[in-house]
């Protein structure tokens, strides 16, 4: 049977922190899932209670061991890489401006200048995007 390690009282008093106003459901029921490990309830029975995998019960306490608190949080996700660098960008701003009622067009004569693939979508968002930030 696996258990988390006993836990001290300022964890404990954390966890339940944790467990109640944590801003996020997965970290609201990863630290419950501590909390309930810590009470000696089985693997089989947190799982059920939370509706989890039994393995993904397990890797949550094994982070907790080897990580502890930084292991309840989700690492970060960079998503994917930009296809237009800021230069390239500018550009495209540039292009817009000049005749902004020509998307379609704006955007093959992007492709066919930087040798990249983009769509319409993707020129948008550059756009939206720098309208937001107050650069365009």
């Amino acid at each position: 049977m696996k258990f988390c390690c006993k836990l001290s009282s300022p964890e404990i008093i954390t966890l339940e922190c944790l467990y109640q106003n944590g801003f996020s459901h997965r970290l609201r029921q990863r630290a419950h899932i501590i909390l309930m490990s810590n009470s000696r309830i089985k693997i089989d029975d947190i799982s059920l209670i939370t509706s989890l995998d039994r393995d993904t019960v397990s890797k949550i306490i094994n982070n907790w061991e080897d990580i502890g608190l930084r292991g309840l949080y989700d690492a970060h996700k960079s998503g994917r890489p930009p296809i237009f660098s800021e230069f390239d960008e500018n550009i495209i701003i540039e292009k817009i401006e000049a005749e902004p009622r020509s998307l379609k067009k704006i955007t093959n004569e992007i492709n066919l200048d930087t040798n990249k693939n983009a769509s319409t979508s993707t020129v948008k968002r550059i756009l939206k995007k720098r309208i937001k930030s107050g650069k365009g």
